[in-house]
């Protein structure tokens, strides 16, 4: 997960990658970007998260806003579809 309002947020990510691939085996990752409502404060753009999604071979990647809840069910659904799949 990553504040789409604050670039350093990104910085943590592959610390995260990394200990979930060091305690588990392949499992389904979806980068989540929060405070989608916040669109006039972004820092990290759409395609920012797309590149971290390709650049660690991620299962997907969502935007979402909690306090809205515009697009939270749709990644509930992405993570319980990857994870059935396996």
């Amino acid at each position: 997960m990553y504040d789409s309002t604050d670039r350093n947020s990104l910085k943590i990510i592959d610390t995260w990658i990394e200990r979930i691939g060091d305690n588990t085996k392949s499992i389904p990752i979806i980068l989540v970007g929060i405070k989608l409502d916040l669109a006039d404060k972004r820092e990290v753009s759409s395609e920012d998260a797309l590149m971290l999604n390709e650049l660690y071979n991620l299962s997907g990647t969502i935007e979402i806003c909690a306090k809205t809840g515009e697009n939270v069910e749709e990644m509930f659904i992405q993570l319980g579809t990857l994870m059935l799949k396996r």
